[in-house]
């Protein structure tokens, strides 16, 4: 229904305003897991761009670590764009969350001026460590089927998510909860997803060893 970028988001009152700052400042980010999308994410940009995030892992879920932000306790939280729009909606508006990074294959589209993770990578083997978790952005907030599902079935499912998501009365109810709707088709992820499969296993090793999965 809609791609899930995740972006780090930085309190107003951290020294880091933009994406440059964090090689030289560091930045206190409150995280939920060392394999969560923000722990895998801060931990390749540690590691592959350089940047300076102080790492405070173990909240018990990512409002939590909003709520730990506007306490003063940490200074980012880095979760979902759509997610944080949404419920954060105000804030963002007033200035007090202000986005750095963010993470996928392309900008979200209100998003245009916060640079994307990969537009980092010093070189093409960087970028495809990258791109491991950049590639899951896309799919967002998708629907998907077992494989060897009946070609007719999908064929039918497709034409009936691409008709919902056109709804009149389905994006009114969106917009008014702040809710963004950018469809995507099965057809367009499919090939995204069979490259992040056809991924090296030298280049899976390198991401793994940077975020200590094993």
């Amino acid at each position: 229904m809609v791609p899930a970028n995740p972006v780090v988001m930085a309190w107003h009152t951290a020294k880091v305003k933009k994406f440059d700052d964090l090689f030289k400042d560091e930045l206190v980010i409150g995280l939920t897991g060392p394999l969560a999308q923000g722990g895998l994410n801060t931990a390749l940009m540690n590691t592959f761009v350089g940047t300076k995030f102080k790492r405070v892992i173990g909240y018990k879920s990512t409002g939590k670590v909003a709520l730990a932000v506007e306490q003063g306790e940490v200074e980012a939280t880095m979760t979902s764009w759509i997610s944080i729009k949404a419920r954060k909606f105000k804030m963002i508006q007033e200035g007090k969350y202000v986005p750095i990074v963010q993470v996928g294959m392309t900008k979200a589209r209100d998003l245009p001026n916060v640079p994307l993770m990969r537009d980092y990578a010093k070189d093409a083997r960087t970028k495809a460590v990258l791109d491991i978790t950049s590639a899951a952005a896309p799919f967002g907030r998708s629907i998907s089927v077992p494989p060897k599902f009946p070609k007719h079935l999908l064929d039918g499912l497709r034409a009936s998510f691409d008709k919902a998501v056109k709804d009149p009365e389905f994006l009114s109810t969106a917009k008014a909860r702040h809710i963004e709707i950018d469809p995507a088709t099965g057809q367009s992820l499919e090939p995204v997803l069979e490259n992040l499969l056809n991924t090296p296993k030298e280049i899976v090793a390198l991401a793994r060893k940077a975020v200590g999965a094993k």
